[in-house]
């Protein structure tokens, strides 16, 4: 059986860290866009080092004004740029998986899937890499 699981928000982290440990709970840990700005290699190399349960741990990626099929070069420069801060980060944690939004709305697209398919498409061969 694995251990439980809790969704915890990296800013909040350190001040659940022992409690995370001593019940062995395994992470989704979110990261926003303010935290990956921040966030330094050595930082997460101290959480991984912090982490002695040695547990599975999840990302939840950023996805706020995100959108991987956007039809906006903009928004999907934004896009790449923090994914691609998320997969350094995950270099480092190694997480079982990423949890990353597709931005698919039905109304923002006026139902039109193979637009929005079409421009998602094209992003998601540089992170596959990965």
């Amino acid at each position: 059986m694995r251990n439980p699981q809790v969704r915890i928000p990296c800013e909040i982290l350190d001040e659940h860290l022992s409690v995370i440990v001593e019940h062995k709970l395994d992470i989704e840990l979110y990261l926003s866009g303010s935290i990956l700005d921040s966030l330094k290699p050595d930082d997460a190399e101290r959480i991984r080092e912090k982490l002695t349960h040695t547990p599975r741990i999840t990302f939840h990626a950023p996805f706020m004004d995100l959108n991987p099929g956007a039809v906006d070069s903009r928004v999907l420069d934004a896009t790449r740029y923090r994914f691609g801060q998320c997969f350094d980060v995950a270099e480092v944690l190694r997480p079982a998986l990423i949890v990353l939004h597709s931005g698919y709305e039905k109304w923002k697209y006026d139902h039109d899937v193979d637009l929005w398919l079409e421009r998602s498409l094209t992003f998601w061969p540089e992170f596959i890499k990965r």
